[in-house]
C-alpha cells in the first residue's frame, strides 16, 4: 500500500517548482491566474490527501497488527479501493466547491490578486467550516471505527 501512497508525493514533486518562482521572485506572481489556481488547487489537495493517506497506512499497520492472518487475505484490490477512496474524497471536495460556485464573489476559495501580483489561497467560510470537520474528524472516526469492530 505504501508504494500507491507515493504518488502522492510525486503530485508534490510537481508543485515544488510553482513554490520556488515565487520565493525567488520575491513573493511576486509572475505566472497569471490560472497557474495560481491550478497551484492552490493541488496545494489545498495534497494537504488532504497527507491526511487520508496516514489514515490509511495506519488502518493497514493496525490490521497487520491485531489481525495478522487476516491482513495476508487482503489483495491488491482491497489497497486500491483504500488508496482510490483516499485520492477521490479529498478531488471531490475541492472540485466540488470550485466548479459549483459554493463560494461567494468576494469570498473566493481561490484568490489571485493581479495588482499586487500575489497568488494566495482564501477560503472562505462554507469550505472551511465543511472540510476542517471532515479532514480533522473524520479521520480520527475512521481509526476509531476500526478500534471498536476488532
Amino acid at each position: 500500500m505504501t508504494s500507491f501512497v507515493a504518488v502522492e508525493i510525486v503530485v508534490g514533486d510537481h508543485l515544488m517548482p510553482l513554490f520556488v518562482v515565487e520565493m525567488t521572485n520575491d513573493g511576486k506572481w509572475k505566472l497569471g491566474p490560472l497557474a495560481c489556481t491550478i497551484r492552490n488547487f493541488f496545494s489545498g489537495c495534497t494537504c488532504q490527501l497527507s491526511i487520508s493517506h496516514i489514515c490509511c497506512m495506519a488502518v493497514d499497520r493496525f490490521l497487520a497488527i491485531k489481525h495478522p492472518l487476516f491482513n495476508r487475505r487482503l489483495t491488491m484490490r482491497h489497497a486500491l479501493v483504500h488508496v482510490g477512496l483516499a485520492w477521490l474524497i479529498p478531488l471531490i471536495t475541492m472540485m466540488a466547491f470550485r466548479l459549483m460556485d459554493w463560494y461567494k464573489d468576494e469570498q473566493d476559495l481561490f484568490y489571485c490578486a493581479e495588482s499586487h501580483k500575489i497568488c494566495t489561497m482564501a477560503f472562505n467560510n462554507v469550505f472551511f467550516y465543511v472540510t476542517f470537520p471532515m479532514f480533522s474528524y473524520s479521520p480520527f472516526c475512521w481509526l476509531l471505527h476500526y478500534t471498536l469492530l476488532s
